[in-house]
């Protein structure tokens, strides 16, 4: 065995370890995760308020609805994202809602990862 035996069996070896090493995700999205467009804060909370009850929106965001739509409008280009075969992306309402709760809520980041993500509680 000469040294490009050597060396080509070593890059085969290294092949095959690299793809050994490759784990498979076991969930690509958990499933009360895909159900956020049905039970989702966004959707259900913060849309009944803008129609209902200014005021309770106000306390849940630190806006009016108009003021909301309006900075939507002007950041959406930057924050949209885009759907996959395999999931639908969090709309841009959803991103700003998020973002603009943080500050004004003073809650963790993973308690809001689960109201905008998943369910209001």
């Amino acid at each position: 065995m000469d040294f490009t035996d050597t060396a080509l069996l070593y890059i085969l070896l290294g092949t095959v370890l690299k793809e050994k090493q490759k784990t498979k995700r076991k969930v690509f999205a958990r499933k009360w995760l895909l159900r956020r467009k049905q039970k989702g804060c966004y959707e259900n909370l913060i849309k009944e308020l803008a129609l209902e009850d200014a005021e309770g929106y106000r306390r849940w965001l630190p806006m009016d609805t108009a003021t909301f739509q309006l900075l939507l409008k002007m950041v959406t280009l930057y924050i949209s994202g885009k759907d996959t075969n395999m999931r639908e992306a969090i709309t841009p309402g959803e991103k700003l809602a998020v973002t603009l709760r943080y500050p004004a809520s003073g809650e963790t980041q993973s308690s809001l990862a689960y109201q905008s993500e998943g369910f209001c509680i």
